[in-house]
């Protein structure tokens, strides 16, 4: 074998290993919500909720990441406030932290009215905008770069966990 085929042989094995655990859905949400429970080999979209201010920290693993991106939502009140609201959102981010492309929104509670909709849309896109970019480390940048996410956003203000 050639030294180029070799190194070649090298490269296609280390593509075939999965990337850090850092990287792996597990790690999305706090023990005792609700996709601890999700039975193994199902997945769970992490949840953002209405959370405290931003901790500004370098941001290391998928859990500080949800927890960044919390903090800096803040859904709609006032005549557009509605409990339990729910949407999801799917989008990418670059190794800097920086939002790659368009958040894409691809689901929004059924029974919501067309202005409830948007008003949380907007909410949502204006707090991706002022969390962004995410101050991610080197190791969290390079294992999530391109990677696609799919958040789901709850309304859990004035509702009751069951």
């Amino acid at each position: 074998m050639t030294r180029g085929s070799t190194l070649a042989l090298f490269i296609v094995i280390l593509a075939a290993v999965p990337l850090p655990l850092v990287a792996q859905p597990q790690d999305a949400n706090p023990p005792g919500d609700s996709c601890a429970q999700v039975a193994p080999g199902q997945r769970c979209l992490p949840t953002i909720r209405p959370g405290d201010r931003r901790s500004g920290l370098p941001i290391n693993t998928l859990r500080e990441m949800f927890r960044e991106l919390s903090g800096c939502w803040q859904p709609p009140s006032g005549q557009l406030f509605r409990p339990g609201m729910e949407l999801t959102v799917r989008l990418s981010f670059r190794a800097d932290g920086t939002i790659f492309g368009e958040p894409r929104f691809t689901y929004y509670s059924a029974w919501a009215s067309p202005e409830v909709r948007k008003a949380y849309r907007e909410s949502v896109i204006e707090g991706l905008a002022g969390c962004a970019p995410l101050r991610f480390t080197p190791g969290m940048g390079g294992a999530n770069a391109g990677r696609i996410f799919l958040f789901r956003y709850i309304d859990e203000r004035n509702t009751q966990k069951i």
